[in-house]
């Protein structure tokens, strides 16, 4: 702009349009605060809101992990609960059975224990199955096996013929054999307890819960 110009140039058009400018300048600066701050909060919420479902994701990890836990130490506690249970019932039925056991050797005091050896002898008479038998007793029951008590036996045999032996054992009960050994009945009752005592064992656990 020359010299002439300016000297033309209204001082009011000047001032209008600093006005002017000033405005827009300000206008522009509000529009670009403004901006900035949207971003600048929408990158907060941005942030924010991974933040929240990354701890989310942490949380709920550890929660899975102590849910995990939690299942392994009630498994464990249940597992631990029953080995005890086990033990405990297990103790009493191995208590109950040598109390069977006491039991068992009083009874060779009881006046139904000669009808009892009977009954042991021809079990094991039906089991060797053999016309010649040998008959083992205990030593602690030679009283019982005198002549006469031998001939009961006998004429129970039938056509068996019986040689009466006296044992080293001291249980109550009798040992069948055939003459030549080959066949052989411990019913003696330890081994008759032996034979049952799953069964026996299984039923002491079961009334012991």
């Amino acid at each position: 702009m020359n010299e002439e110009m300016l000297s033309k140039a209204d001082p009011q058009d000047a001032e209008q349009i600093c006005r002017q400018i000033a405005d827009k300048a300000g206008t522009e600066s509000k529009d670009i605060i403004t901006k900035a701050e949207d971003n600048v909060a929408a990158m907060i919420k941005q942030a924010r809101e991974e933040a929240e479902k990354e701890q989310a994701q942490i949380t709920d990890a550890a929660d899975k992990d102590i849910a995990e836990m939690e299942k392994k130490n009630s498994a464990y506690l249940n597992m631990e609960k029953k080995r005890i249970l086990l033990r405990e019932r297990g103790a009493f039925a191995g208590k109950t059975i040598d109390q069977v056991m006491k039991m068992a050797a009083a009874f060779r005091s009881d006046p139904g224990y000669p009808e009892t050896l009977k009954k042991f002898i021809m079990e094991g008479l039906k089991v060797v199955a053999a016309e010649k038998i040998i008959i083992f007793y205990s030593r602690r029951d030679k009283n019982i096996f005198n002549d006469a008590f031998k001939q009961e036996i006998m004429s129970l045999l039938g056509k068996a013929a019986a040689d009466f032996r006296e044992d080293e054992f001291d249980d109550i009960g009798i040992v069948v054999r055939s003459s030549d050994e080959r066949v052989g009945y411990d019913n003696r009752f330890a081994a008759r307890l032996k034979r049952e005592y799953e069964k026996i064992y299984t039923k002491l656990i079961k009334e012991a819960a």
